[in-house]
């Protein structure tokens, strides 16, 4: 087998090919009609209808079936997710950086400052996820808007561990807002 595609081994021994995850994710890209991260069943017949390929089943059976938060679209992870369903979590992760990459602004932006009207949301959005109102979230308030957000329930320690960067097992406000920095405010 030649170098580039080699299997790739990580977590317990299961092994995924980089290669195919990449072309997947190309398939992915292709089928991404609006270029939003997302298919929907329109997009994904508009997509198969101009590149002459015929479909087995109805798009909206194929939704259903890949659609794991039942939101109406597929969204690369759901993929991942169902074509890799013994993967454990943190092949799931590496997999997923396979097709995008760490960037600079999932880092965080050191110049971001929210605005007082984003603070303020923030602090609505905190208050409604502590729920014991100690002024900060603990793994199982995490997990609880995390899955309101669609992550699934694996990948809340992961979530967890990345956000509580001075380890002190809670999410601080602070914290918080780092986190939703780069994944809705901007």
């Amino acid at each position: 087998m030649p170098p580039a595609e080699q299997k790739k081994t990580f977590g317990r021994g299961a092994k995924y090919s980089k290669s195919e995850v990449i072309a997947l994710f190309k398939t992915f890209q292709m089928l991404d009609a609006d270029d939003k991260g997302k298919i929907d069943g329109a997009g994904l017949v508009r997509k198969l209808q101009e590149s002459g390929k015929k479909f087995g089943v109805s798009h909206v059976e194929f939704i259903r079936a890949m659609d794991i938060n039942h939101d109406g679209y597929l969204d690369f992870k759901e993929i991942l997710h169902k074509m890799f369903p013994l993967a454990t979590p943190k092949e799931f992760t590496i997999m997923y950086r396979w097709a995008y990459p760490a960037t600079p602004k999932e880092q965080g932006d050191p110049t971001f400052s929210p605005t007082e009207e984003q603070l303020t949301e923030l602090r609505d959005m905190f208050k409604l996820y502590d729920k014991n109102g100690n002024g900060s979230l603990d793994k199982k308030e995490l997990a609880a808007a995390a899955a309101s957000a669609g992550y699934d329930p694996e990948e809340v320690d992961a979530l967890f561990e990345s956000t509580d960067t001075n380890h002190d097992s809670v999410i601080s406000f602070d914290e918080f807002v780092e986190l939703m920095q780069y994944s809705y405010i901007q």
